[in-house]
């Protein structure tokens, strides 16, 4: 829909009778919105995932993945610029947390992570053994792109009608949970929950059939 998100959060505003974002200010309705549409690309994964190269700090054996809202997978070691350089083995989560990693010994230059265990949960990476002091080197990751949260709110929304049905829904489920004035906002949020999952199942299964297609 060509509208510029100003408007869109105005709308919110209206639909939830606080037409001078008094209750819910205008940069809070911002984030909701920004958390929908990053919901959206949740309900068809192989849409929304795109490869991400995040750098591996020496001496730490957990890597920072700040980028990513939410990691679907480790593609494997690789070069600044993307290029694949070695696979890695996954080892469970579960058995990372028991086991404290093992401090690599040899000289830098011949050290290589051999394996890694993702918490898709914390979105955290831990990698074995953490990597010597000076070490160089990146991870190529496959996961949903955290959303900027400096939009401007002059720009034009690029969602299409279902999508913008969809993050409608999450906005108003979201300020009416925390809607202390009204006395039937838990029963309002239920109902926008259920609305909202049930425009995520439609919407997952037009697009997935969208894709075999392809």
């Amino acid at each position: 829909s060509d509208m510029k998100i100003s408007d869109i959060l105005a709308g919110y505003s209206l639909d939830l009778n606080d037409a001078q974002a008094i209750t819910w200010p205008t940069s809070r309705l911002l984030a909701w919105y920004q958390e929908g549409v990053a919901l959206i690309g949740t309900a068809v994964p192989e849409k929304a995932y795109k490869r991400v190269i995040v750098r591996i700090q020496p001496c730490h054996a957990f890597v920072e993945v700040c980028a990513c809202e939410n990691i679907h997978s480790v593609i494997g070691l690789c070069d600044k610029d993307g290029r694949v350089l070695k696979r890695l083995r996954e080892t469970p989560a579960t058995d990372a947390v028991l086991k404290p990693p093992t401090p690599y010994t040899g000289s830098t230059d011949k050290y290589t992570p051999d394996s890694y265990a993702l918490d898709r949960r914390l979105n955290m990476i831990q990698i074995f053994s953490p990597p010597p002091p000076k070490y160089e080197g990146y991870l190529l990751l496959e996961c949903i792109p955290k959303q900027t949260p400096d939009v401007p709110l002059s720009s034009e929304s690029t969602l299409s009608y279902t999508e913008f049905a969809i993050v409608r829904q999450w906005v108003l489920w979201s300020a009416r949970m925390v809607d202390d004035l009204d006395a039937n906002a838990l029963q309002s949020a239920a109902a926008h929950k259920a609305m909202f999952e049930q425009l995520m199942t439609i919407y997952a299964a037009s697009v997935a059939k969208q894709l075999s297609k392809e």
